[in-house]
């Protein structure tokens, strides 16, 4: 209720800061040692027993910690595929994102007791053959909503799931993205793509940039929001669940009309809480702009 846990990627470690912004401590750090990581990939919070789960790659394995950093013990991860991220989805159990940027992952979700004991492995992804791997740096998009865990694989699968009580994958929403929808065969050629888009002087420009690749999922009483990448830009559609109609808005966030600060970018969500970040030039930008200063906001007092 009180701490903010960033994870943090040159050097790499787990930072730790209170709501106000101050340093509290850090959470492991680079090395082969005890305690130590070779290849931070991902991070999960048990808030019951308060400890944080550390997934490394190479070798690959689990570390735990307590909020103060003290390290508690290593379990060795025998699964050998990608983890793209981790989440505790109730008090005695969390789930394993498995990456299947090479098209050979048996499961994208596993699911383990809090004492780190396999209880079931859901949803297989479409197979196919590659050379290399590709995958989105956020894989997964998911978000917790009515104290429900809810989860999207990204590109080649287009459906919501909810984690039931019964450890099931029950399907919730399903996005259509038509003639956008991220192409298996661009999949399977998508390292030679981007190559070919680096020899060219273009590495920001390829083919891959003509589909939609989704790249966050939130939900409110009334809204479902998901920001995407198409052509460079990303966008915010946002589908109104009473009315059935959607709109979109290109390279913004949540307009923010409380104190007129800048559009507001989430990255988790966890029921009524939101959380995002700004860089701080960004922010300061922004506030010497004539969009903020000519902004009326619904509360002045908070423009301030």
């Amino acid at each position: 209720d009180n701490l903010i846990f960033v994870k943090n990627r040159n050097p790499q470690s787990l930072k730790v800061f209170d709501y106000n912004g101050i340093y509290v401590t850090d959470i492991g750090k680079k090395g082969n040692g005890p305690g130590e990581f070779t290849h931070f990939i991902s991070f999960g919070i048990d808030e019951i027993k308060k400890i944080i789960v550390v997934f490394n790659a190479v070798p690959y394995k689990l570390l735990t910690f307590g909020y103060d950093g003290k390290f508690k013990e290593s379990f060795p991860y025998n699964d050998g595929k990608y983890v793209n991220d981790i989440d505790f989805i109730s008090d005695n159990k969390y789930i394993v994102m498995k990456s299947n940027a090479s098209g050979s992952t048996d499961f994208s979700y596993h699911l383990y007791t809090n004492n780190h004991q396999l209880i079931a492995k859901r949803i297989k992804p479409i197979n196919f053959t590659m050379k290399g791997s590709f995958g989105l740096s956020q894989a997964f998009s998911y978000y917790i909503f009515k104290n429900q865990f809810i989860v999207k694989e990204n590109l080649l699968n287009d459906t919501v799931y909810f984690v039931s009580a019964m450890n099931s994958m029950i399907p919730k929403y399903v996005f259509d993205f038509g003639k956008l929808a991220f192409p298996l065969e661009l999949q399977k050629n998508s390292l030679e793509l981007t190559l070919k888009a680096r020899e060219s002087g273009r590495a920001n420009v390829s083919e891959l940039d003509e589909y939609i690749m989704p790249d966050g999922i939130f939900e409110t009483n009334s809204y479902i929001i998901i920001c995407y990448r198409l052509n460079q830009n990303f966008y915010w559609g946002y589908y109104n669940k009473q009315t059935k109609q959607s709109c979109t808005i290109v390279n913004q966030g949540i307009n923010n009309d409380f104190d007129g600060g800048p559009p507001f970018h989430p990255i988790y969500q966890k029921n009524n809480l939101m959380v995002g970040f700004m860089h701080a030039y960004e922010f300061i930008d922004y506030i010497n702009s004539s969009t903020f200063k000519t902004s009326t906001p619904k509360f002045p007092e908070k423009k301030k």
